[in-house]
């Protein structure tokens, strides 16, 4: 794996996986003003990194070792487990967050060495929940609120 020198400073969050989930926390992230690195399988304008997030020479050609957070957007659970092994191993103290895409392997996560697993459909199920119970614990706005 390369980066691509120019498109986003090295920061100290990596995200790995830039579909649909990876580019909405690259554009919060932005939004927000932090640095980060992205990493995915397929080289297109949001990448800064092409390899895969499970191989431990990408995530250190990405920084795993100085980084403070690595968020796992994959798309595939057992990627994403394998990937937090690796991770956990390079970079003990770094926070993960990650993405599960089966509510049944949030566990299966969190045993790898997560530190905050979402599950897709337990979020989508409060979005739509919060909205017929009219909450404000998510607007239209932002979507959700992570305290």
């Amino acid at each position: 794996m390369t980066l691509s020198e120019g498109r986003h400073r090295r920061g100290d969050v990596i995200i790995a996986g830039m579909g649909v989930v990876g580019r909405e926390v690259s554009t919060a992230l932005s939004n927000a003003g932090f640095e980060y690195t992205t990493v995915d399988l397929v080289e297109n304008s949001t990448t800064d990194g092409v390899g895969n997030a499970t191989e431990r020479q990408v995530l250190r050609v990405a920084g795993i070792t100085d980084a403070g957070t690595m968020v796992l957007a994959l798309p595939d659970d057992t990627a994403t487990i394998s990937a937090t092994f690796a991770i956990r191993e390079l970079n003990p103290r770094i926070e993960i967050i990650a993405r599960a895409n089966e509510r049944e392997n949030v566990s299966k996560v969190y045993r790898a060495g997560a530190d905050y697993v979402l599950s897709i459909a337990a979020v989508s199920g409060r979005m739509l929940a919060s909205i017929v119970l009219d909450e404000e614990i998510l607007s239209p706005d932002t979507q959700l609120k992570l305290v």
